[in-house]
């Protein structure tokens, strides 16, 4: 415990890397996702703001609030399921995944959906390259836990 106040995170279990290297490694991602979405809700938000105060108290004002009640009220992970939806499955304007430098997408083919055909055992030829089918990651990762167990010997109550 007293390593994490010194900056020591320990190694990840999957990579066997520094945390600290993952986590930073994962910046550049996390502050363009950051400024994407502040600089789209400021686009957003500004016009309609404008909007409502200049027809006060008319039909767009209400309907523009009773828009923005919504929207606010809504959880976050239903809006960013819905916007995945849109945006990534029909519109084909982001990808569903795999996002390698900030700004550069690598559109492979798209991961289906886990209700579409093509998420089956045996339609690997379907998924998207490097897709498991969750049940075989799972396995994967016990198999991998098993083994970094054995290697780290008994343990018990006189170990």
């Amino acid at each position: 415990m007293g390593n994490i106040l010194h900056g020591d995170l320990g190694y990840s279990i999957t990579s066997k890397r520094p945390i600290l290297y993952e986590i930073g490694s994962r910046i550049p991602n996390t502050l363009f996702l950051m400024l994407t979405s502040l600089s789209l809700a400021v686009t957003i938000a500004i016009p309609i703001g404008v909007i409502t105060a200049v027809k006060q108290y008319s039909k767009t004002d209400y309907g523009l609030n009773a828009l923005a009640i919504l929207l606010a009220s809504t959880p976050v992970f239903v809006l960013g399921l819905v916007a995945i939806y849109i945006f990534a499955v029909n519109l084909h304007w982001l990808p569903t995944s795999e996002l390698h430098t900030a700004g550069r997408f690598r559109h492979t083919r798209r991961a289906p959906a886990p209700d579409s055909p093509g998420v089956g055992p045996g339609d690997r030829e379907r998924r998207a390259p490097g897709a498991l089918h969750p049940r075989e990651h799972a396995r994967r990762v016990e198999q991998r836990v098993r083994h970094d167990r054995a290697l780290q010997g008994p343990r018990g109550i006189g170990s």
